[in-house]
């Protein structure tokens, strides 16, 4: 690929995903920019041309030392091009020559610093070096210069995983995924940060719209069946190990985790409960048990309607009964008064809002006893107790109203969930609550 896009997308290695989709225009910028830079007249064109074109098909042809070669021609005729050295950085890294790229794409951003592909790439270089701290400064350089760069997004994600931030790894998955609904890559890694930070539901979610872009990856199907048997959905889980043997069948992984699932008896309920279905048959007895019964007149003549007027010894028991509801009033009053002064107290001072905005924990929990479907009242916003708790950084009460079934992902008129509101009133601790039990922007 040229001027400055390497593959970059560090994320799954599904080579139909991310392959050469900006090629030509890549080459169309190059020229322009070599054009403007040189300033070449027609007679010197071909001549200054010539090596750059060449350098470019030797990189799109996978010819990475042949297009060095070229690009390096191209800077000794103009030192300040900066595509040559984005360009030559980006065959370097291809070979894994990090040293060699860094020092191309350090160069871009003193002779360009406000080229925001020179940045990103040289933060994909230190990433590769192990340095993740330096390479998010560099990504973090590149989305302020270009505030619309999906790939930027993308890959500081994917260094913020790697240091184990998934809070922050998957916002930034997220604004891709704004920037490019259909950024695959993107999509893929948010799922496997989803899936390491603990997030079984979402992560399957995300990997089950990967395979609708890539039904033929079996690394997705291999880890969709990780969060599925993490979510007790065993059954699932299989069938996913199953089409990962289909698409490669020696995956010694998939085989071991499949056996596991069988061997452990997680798989034997359902095919017990198949058999059952044809056993139906079965039903025709049943009929002819009703039909056994039905000489049962010839019996009728019998003294066996003689127990009917059993209910006349009822009439002894009658005493008892009478003693029972003696005792009943008795202890009957006594709890009547206790419990319903509780709740005409709890009527008079019930306003969960109120509550949630001032983290009333005592008050909260008295409305929420009282009528427990409070916490999905909206006021006139269409905003929740746990939107309005959130609003106000009060912790304690978003952990309680969660652990009482709020819903994390509610959405006010506005369209905005607990977390945007914590997160736009920079409420630090009270996002991570939120982001921690499932909840998004």
């Amino acid at each position: 690929m040229a001027v400055g896009h390497h593959g970059q997308d560090d994320s799954i290695p599904r080579r139909r995903v991310v392959r050469g989709r900006n090629i030509p225009a890549g080459l169309a910028v190059c020229l322009a920019v070599l054009f403007l830079a040189t300033g070449c007249t027609k007679l010197q064109k071909p001549k200054t041309v010539q090596p750059f074109t060449r350098g470019v098909k030797a990189y799109e042809n996978r010819d990475y030392s042949g297009a060095i070669k070229f690009f390096t021609k191209t800077i000794d005729q103009n030192p300040k091009l900066t595509a040559a050295y984005i360009n030559r950085g980006n065959a370097y890294l291809a070979l894994k020559r990090h040293l060699k790229a860094l020092a191309d794409f350090s160069r871009v951003t003193k002779l360009a610093p406000k080229l925001a592909v020179a940045w990103h790439n040289r933060g994909l270089t230190l990433r590769r070096m192990g340095r993740t701290e330096a390479a998010i400064k560099d990504y973090t350089a590149a989305i302020k210069l270009q505030p619309d760069y999906a790939q930027a997004f993308n890959n500081r994600g994917y260094a913020f995983k790697q240091i184990k931030n998934y809070f922050r790894a998957i916002k930034d998955f997220s604004q891709a995924l704004t920037l490019r609904p259909r950024f695959l890559i993107a999509l893929n890694n948010r799922a496997d940060a989803y899936l390491a930070w603990g997030k079984y539901e979402q992560a399957a979610q995300d990997y089950s719209q990967v395979i609708e872009g890539v039904p033929g990856d079996y690394q997705v199907y291999y880890r969709r069946a990780l969060a599925y048997e993490k979510l007790g959905k065993y059954q699932a889980a299989a069938q996913d190990l199953k089409k990962v043997l289909d698409l490669k069948p020696r995956d010694q992984a998939a085989r071991r985790r499949l056996a596991g699932l069988q061997s452990g008896g997680k798989l034997k309920s359902p095919p017990l409960t198949r058999p059952r279905g044809p056993v139906g048959h079965t039903r025709p007895t049943l009929a002819g048990v009703k039909t056994i019964p039905r000489p049962s007149p010839k019996a009728k003549p019998g003294p066996k309607p003689g127990p009917k007027p059993g209910p006349k010894p009822v009439l002894k028991t009658v005493p008892k009964p009478v003693s029972k509801p003696v005792s009943k009033p008795v202890s009957k009053p006594v709890p009547k008064p206790v419990s319903k002064p509780a709740p005409g107290v709890a009527h008079k001072k019930t306003d969960i809002f109120a509550a949630a905005r001032q983290g009333d924990l005592e008050q909260i929990r008295r409305a929420v006893r009282e009528r427990p479907r409070s916490i999905g009242d909206r006021d006139a916003n269409g905003a929740t107790a746990l939107h309005l708790a959130a609003m106000s950084g009060q912790t304690e009460a978003v952990r309680y109203l969660i652990s009482v079934g709020a819903d994390v992902n509610a959405r006010d008129k506005q369209g905005h969930t607990p977390l945007y509101w914590a997160i736009r009133t920079n409420r630090a601790a009270t996002a991570a609550v939120l982001a921690r039990h499932g909840g998004r922007e």
